[in-house]
């Protein structure tokens, strides 16, 4: 996820950190990267203390331990790593740049969480729009078919879902989505915020794993789908 690592302010020193220690052939060297996490108030798998400065492994290994790792990593460690918003955001009644950037500010002192997705501060909006498009372009003849990678809290698909509900209740009926999320703390999160709706429990699910794992996918076949990915890093 991009956004997590530009947005939470300990994220950056570590990216210093590991740019400054050589990337040679996309390879970071690191005398104490475990200890420097730690310091930094970011946990890391114990994968990380084995890259010392006669190891060597690869940035994305690297990265990835740190945030993913299931007991360690930073999305399981944290449980406010990603923010919800309960309730929409009345644009309307923000008078310009300075009263909205005063408005984000207060939620984040209030929620005390590290950042916000635009899906949780455009919501329902967001979701909306992107539900719109697809109900524009697909194919009438096949079921729908939602996949999401890095589903956040959930919100997303449960404003897609919601607006096809509303929208479009033939194509709601038997329609799928499901969440490819690599975080279990997240999955959980996403899982109860959108069975939440009861009428959405039967079109929900959560694959859990990593989307670059054939596994978390689940059987392959040609239906035709639509894949959606939002603070998504490739």
């Amino acid at each position: 996820m991009a956004l997590a690592l530009h947005r939470h302010r300990h994220s950056l020193p570590l990216l210093r950190h590991l740019a400054s220690s050589g990337l040679g052939n996309g390879r970071v060297g690191c005398q104490n990267p475990a200890g420097y996490c730690r310091a930094a108030g970011i946990s890391t798998h114990d994968m990380a203390a084995e890259v010392t400065e006669h190891k060597s492994s690869l940035v994305r290994d690297y990265i990835h331990s740190a945030l993913y790792e299931p007991h360690l990593g930073y999305f399981a460690a944290k449980s406010n790593a990603v923010g919800a918003i309960t309730e929409p955001i009345w644009f309307n009644r923000i008078l310009g740049r300075a009263a909205y950037n005063e408005y984000l500010s207060n939620l984040y002192k209030q929620h005390d969480i590290s950042w916000f997705t635009p899906v949780e501060v455009f919501q329902p909006w967001y979701g909306y729009a992107v539900a719109e498009y697809i109900l524009r372009t697909m194919d009438p003849s096949a079921p729908l078919k939602i996949y999401e990678v890095g589903g956040g809290t959930g919100t997303c698909a449960n404003n897609i879902l919601t607006y096809f509900k509303l929208r479009a209740p033939n194509v709601y009926k038997t329609m799928t989505y499901t969440s490819v999320e690599i975080s279990a703390a997240l999955a959980k999160k996403q899982k109860a915020r959108v069975e939440a709706v009861k009428s959405h429990r039967g079109h929900f699910m959560v694959n859990c794993g990593s989307a670059s794992d054939p596994r978390t996918w689940g059987t392959a076949n040609a239906d035709p789908c639509y894949v959606v990915m939002f603070e998504v890093h490739l």
